[in-house]
């Protein structure tokens, strides 16, 4: 699953995917630039786009980061406090940073 909604990371997210593998492309805006035979057919890799995922999927995901010991917090590059939300949307609204998350 990708989420970040960027084209560089949706396209290697999908190039990441194991042969026969699926990948779920979930957010808004962007493009994403493939070469069908040789990033999807080419390996049998099925592509899923959604404006958002399940309650059954988003289970599904905290138990595979759970039973596998995924250091999610590794994944944050910028972190925010709830009063910093006006800052910190401003800055997503940029697209030039990873992943933010607010802290509570």
């Amino acid at each position: 699953m990708e989420c970040a909604g960027g084209e560089l990371p949706r396209a290697q997210a999908v190039r990441s995917t194991k042969v026969w593998g699926r990948i779920a492309l979930v957010a808004v805006g962007g493009n994403l630039v493939l070469d069908a035979m040789k990033d999807l057919i080419g390996k049998q890799r099925q592509l899923l786009g959604s404006f958002t995922f399940s309650e059954v999927e988003m289970k599904a995901c905290a138990n595979f980061i759970a039973t596998r010991g995924i250091e999610v917090d590794r994944l944050f590059t910028d972190t925010w406090r709830l009063d910093q939300a006006a800052q910190a949307y401003a800055h997503f609204d940029q697209q030039a940073g990873g992943k933010g998350v607010f802290l509570f």
